[in-house]
């Protein structure tokens, strides 16, 4: 490509916009994309590994020298032991996992009903589609 091109072509860029201040056509406006890094619980695992401190004063006197982990544990354990609905939820769900939501229709029935309750017409067209797809 001649220089001439070459510059021709540059001065056809603009920046979007009504400003003029935007993007250049093609160009994402964040290339690397969303940070990867999670700023509190980045900070919070570091915490969970630290030990409470020795100087430790009030009511984190007796938990001297436990890790941060164990104390946030045992304060969320407590919390649902005194009738914290909120805690006794949490603990539940890290302990055996969120409850699964069933998908519906309207009607409260499943979305794809069973095959035994189809009819013949639908059966023989379900048939067709699953060959094609084969």
């Amino acid at each position: 490509m001649s220089q001439a091109v070459a510059n021709n072509a540059k001065s056809t860029l603009s920046l979007g916009g009504v400003t003029g201040k935007g993007f250049l056509p093609g160009r994402s406006g964040n290339p690397s994309g969303r940070p990867k890094k999670k700023p509190l619980t980045d900070a919070l695992a570091k915490l969970a590994e630290r030990k409470v401190p020795k100087d430790a004063t009030g009511i984190l006197a007796p938990l001297r020298g436990q890790r941060w982990a164990d104390v946030m544990a045992a304060g969320l354990a407590t919390s649902a032991a005194d009738g914290d609905a909120s805690a006794f939820r949490e603990a539940a769900d890290r302990l055996e996992g969120k409850v699964a939501t069933p998908i519906t229709g309207g009607d409260g029935e499943p979305l794809i009903p069973a095959r035994d309750s189809l009819t013949e017409e639908a059966l023989r067209i379900l048939e067709k589609i699953q060959a094609k797809l084969k």
